[in-house]
């Protein structure tokens, strides 16, 4: 048997003696719920799409407002898999953005500068203080975690009209 056809007994086999989908399907849940949350709590907002699910590498989704967008940057809220931690990025609409304020942007801790920006989908992140698995301290630690993503910001976009 391949290593391939080992991963995928060994799926088998997880799907038929533990509950893995139904946990999966209650994380999808949980995170669109946040996404519904927040879109409702910030009408500033623009959210972009649906969640996206990557393979349980990651889950993310997107939104931004009218200053960041005319600065081509949005706001990322990513659910990383293996470390069971919710994070927050900063990230540009592409490459050539995120190159830009990379080389723009002074990155204090706790933020954590992207090593490449060129060839990631952030610029800076900041993990949200929050045990997913309680799941009423979630948004209120999102929303405090944006509130630091945007005075980090501010300083560099406050010379910029909005819209």
């Amino acid at each position: 048997m391949t290593i391939g056809g080992k991963l995928l007994s060994r799926y088998k086999n997880l799907l038929e003696t533990t509950d893995l989908q139904r946990s999966y399907q209650e994380f999808i849940r949980f995170f669109r719920c946040l996404r519904t949350e927040l879109e409702d709590q910030l009408p500033d907002y623009k959210f972009q799409s649906d969640i996206v699910e990557s393979a349980m590498d990651y889950s993310y989704f997107s939104f931004t407002q009218p200053q960041l967008r005319a600065n081509g940057l949005k706001f990322v809220v990513v659910f990383v898999h293996a470390s069971f931690q919710l994070e927050i990025c900063i990230s540009g609409y592409n490459r050539k953005f995120q190159s830009f304020w990379s080389k723009q942007l002074d990155i204090p801790f706790p933020f954590i500068p992207s090593a490449d920006p060129s060839h990631t989908d952030y610029i800076a992140r900041i993990p949200v203080p929050a045990d997913v698995c309680a799941c009423d301290t979630v948004l209120p630690a999102v929303k405090d975690t944006l509130e630091k993503c945007v005075a980090f910001l501010a300083p560099y976009l406050t010379a910029l009209p909005e819209g």
